[in-house]
């Protein structure tokens, strides 16, 4: 993303999918004359993060990473680019309603980058083929995870953990594992056995925060890109 000043919102409008939304606590598009609220808006913004970030970010790599090595090794990403949030957020609405089909979805994505481009002088452009693969990830993220590859989806999982799980806890699991390598062989079951109890307890209190982590109403998300075709 170009970093120069703008008053308007790093975030496409969810109505017409430009970048002339005014930044403030009410946006408001000076193309299509739609306003949201900021806070409420926030809320899609930050679930598409999500699932841009681990059902497809993560997933994409690892999944190469096995196709050509057979193994995985641990990367990290920097904040997701607005046009990625905006096209997760194009194909989260296309999965929770029929009225965003692939040919809107390709248009609005297409319209995103245009505006995107003027707005911040810049020269972005998604690929009918990395929509498609995001479109297929996401789909499969929110949708059933359960048949991807077991080691694709626990590497997905353990960096969700690793978001996730709080500071504190997290240090202690290391501190634990750290005995656990340093214990002579007769104390490491034992202390095997308490790092597992207390891994257990920790991942279980993750993941039940995660799964609570705000998201936007299927009939909000139905309601986005309405303006798309009649601003091209």
């Amino acid at each position: 993303m170009t970093s120069i000043e703008s008053k308007y919102s790093s975030w496409p409008c969810p109505h017409c999918a430009s970048f002339k939304q005014i930044d403030s606590k009410m946006l408001s598009c000076e193309e299509c004359g739609e306003k949201l609220r900021k806070s409420q808006y926030r809320i899609a913004i930050e679930y598409a993060e999500f699932v841009y970030r681990f059902g497809h970010l993560f997933r994409s790599v690892y999944e190469k990473q096995l196709a050509e090595d057979n193994r995985i090794t641990p990367v990290s990403f920097e904040k997701s680019h607005p046009i990625a949030l905006g096209a997760t957020l194009v194909t989260l609405s296309a999965l929770h309603g029929p009225n965003t089909n692939w040919f809107l979805t390709k248009q609005t994505v297409k319209r995103m980058c245009n505006s995107y481009n003027e707005t911040f002088d810049d020269d972005i452009i998604l690929e009918d083929s990395e929509l498609r693969n995001m479109n297929r990830n996401i789909r499969e993220f929110t949708h059933d995870f359960s048949e991807s590859d077991t080691r694709l989806r626990n590497a997905v999982f353990e960096e969700i953990f690793a978001e996730y799980c709080p500071r504190q806890e997290h240090e202690k699991l290391l501190r634990m594992q750290q005995q656990v390598r340093e214990a002579k062989e007769a104390d490491k079951i034992q202390l095997e056995k308490e790092f597992d109890s207390v891994f257990q307890k920790v991942m279980t209190k993750t993941f039940k925060k995660v799964s609570k982590l705000p998201k936007p109403e299927p009939t909000e998300l139905n309601s986005y890109w309405s303006k798309v075709l009649k601003m091209m």
